[in-house]
């Protein structure tokens, strides 16, 4: 990557000037993700998405239906990352034979494009979204997922924010309560 900067510009030499606290700062409210291969959870997100790159780049079938015969050569690279029976390989084999299966069952005759919320017709559909049943009969079983953006956030994440407030009175009670001898039956926060 190449940045080109103006010295005439004051944003571009502060930019330059400040690069080291620039990105210091930057990356220190990014939190980092932790990259499990092979995962059936990582397999489910990206395993399509990965033998589609493989298949439209290497092997570059006309239809889905021609991508069938290449699908092996497009997984073999990935399963030799992997030890023969281990559960990595299980999750592996596992979904690339739901990937095969789909593949397997399609009738479509494009790719499609992947544009979030606009569906094509094509085999390749966003991950996340569902085509409506009118456009496209059948489209929930017979499409691969893939992902546009590794900036997706799951869906199950969620936060709570939990206030508590304490006097100084209280908290003193407590700690002597705490250190006072005998059972401790009430909660006094």
């Amino acid at each position: 990557m190449f940045v080109v900067l103006s010295p005439f510009n004051n944003r571009d030499r502060s930019h330059f000037e400040r690069f080291s606290t620039f990105h210091q700062r930057l990356y220190a409210s990014v939190e980092p993700v932790s990259i499990t291969p092979f995962t059936p959870a990582a397999l489910e997100r990206g395993l399509a998405g990965a033998l589609t790159s493989w298949l439209r780049n290497a092997a570059n079938p006309a239809t889905p239906a021609d991508a069938l015969v290449h699908l092996n050569a497009a997984v073999a690279p990935l399963i030799a990352r992997t030890e023969p029976g281990s559960p990595q390989r299980q999750n592996l084999e596992r979904q690339a034979a739901e990937l095969r299966d789909l593949l397997e069952a399609t009738t479509h005759m494009e790719w499609g494009a992947l544009r979030p919320a606009r569906p094509t017709g094509g085999f390749l559909r966003p991950l996340g979204d569902q085509p409506a049943e009118e456009l496209d009969p059948g489209a929930v079983t017979t499409h691969w997922f893939v992902p546009t953006s590794m900036r997706s956030v799951d869906a199950e994440a969620a936060a709570r924010t939990v206030h508590h407030t304490r006097t100084v009175e209280a908290a003193l009670a407590t700690q002597l309560h705490e250190a006072a001898p005998g059972p401790h039956n009430e909660d006094l926060i």
